[in-house]
């Protein structure tokens, strides 16, 4: 979990986590098949988490097969919430409900490339 945001990993794995332990609690590593699907959204501007956090999970997403989609906006901090008058991250609520809405819709999961 390189570039972690400290906060968050002193409140979830305590001040002394050993690399190890952040390496086997980072949810890229945590991805198998079954896992659920995932909508991601990032900003690029976010200086707390770096999006190289969602490339990883997404790219480990892919390598499952388990369906997601992945979207880096240009700007915003990090902790934006709903992203209401943040320019064009507020679209991540329709972007969200509009692929929500494509899994219900979407035939069964196949072992083959079944990527959102």
């Amino acid at each position: 979990m390189n570039g972690s945001y400290r906060p968050s990993r002193i409140i979830l794995l305590g001040e002394d986590a050993s690399p190890d332990l952040r390496r086997e609690t980072s949810l890229d590593k945590l991805v198998t098949a079954q896992s659920p699907p995932f909508f991601l959204w990032h900003t690029a501007e976010d200086i707390y988490v770096p999006p190289e956090h969602t490339y990883r999970l997404a790219a480990a997403l892919a390598a499952h097969d388990v369906p997601h989609t992945a979207h880096v906006f240009a700007h915003g901090p990090h902790s934006l919430g709903l992203a209401q008058g943040a320019g064009d991250a507020t679209a991540w609520t329709r972007f969200a409900a509009s692929w929500i809405a494509e899994q219900f819709d979407a035939p069964a999961r196949s072992t083959t490339n079944s990527h959102r």
